[in-house]
């Protein structure tokens, strides 16, 4: 039975449920995030045609494709990188000062 899907629906079930049973019975993972977004866009996908995604998925796969790429190793940081900037004044309510940092 592995492959098919319940052809039998009750207003009462959830897309949800139904459809992480779905996937239990065709043994594949079950994305509780795409179930609930493909749901929740079901009206546009029907205006846009058979080709379209939702944003929020398409979004997803690309955070994952570019976390699961080899990652970079990252510069140590040092100390004379960790002075205060010019604008942090601002940032923290204070006034702005054109005098140079001093060392």
């Amino acid at each position: 039975m592995a492959g098919k899907t319940t052809i039998h629906w009750s207003p009462s079930e959830t897309s949800l449920r139904r459809s992480s049973f779905n996937a239990l019975i065709a043994r594949r993972q079950v994305d509780t995030t795409e179930i609930m977004v493909r749901q929740a866009t079901m009206g546009q996908a029907s205006m846009m045609g058979p080709g379209w995604e939702p944003s929020a998925i398409t979004s997803r796969r690309i955070a994952e494709s570019l976390t699961s790429q080899k990652e970079v190793k990252k510069p140590q940081c040092k100390a004379e990188h960790l002075r205060k900037t010019a604008s942090q004044p601002l940032l923290l309510g204070g006034s702005m000062s054109l005098a140079k940092p001093k060392h």
